[in-house]
């Protein structure tokens, strides 16, 4: 059954509410990794222990960054 375009521009909603919130996410655990690299210069934390979580953190990133864009892609795709 065809949605109707009351429908189609609720979930196109949802979903552009539902990419901001992966972009806001994203921007978080960028700032979480300058913050951990600096303190790792600093020594305020182990090093080798910062780093294993920085790689843990931009995995995190780019997982944030593909979902985003496939968001994105479906809102356009019901908004058309």
């Amino acid at each position: 059954m065809p949605l109707n375009s009351s429908q189609t521009n609720s979930a196109a909603d949802a979903m552009s509410a539902a990419a901001e919130s992966f972009k806001k996410d994203r921007q978080r655990t960028k700032e979480l990794i300058q913050t951990l690299k600096t303190d790792a210069q600093t020594r305020k934390i182990n090093p080798i222990k910062a780093g294993k979580k920085i790689g843990e953190l931009a995995e995190q990133v780019t997982a944030h960054r593909k979902t985003f864009k496939k968001l994105k892609k479906a809102e356009r795709k019901l908004r058309m």
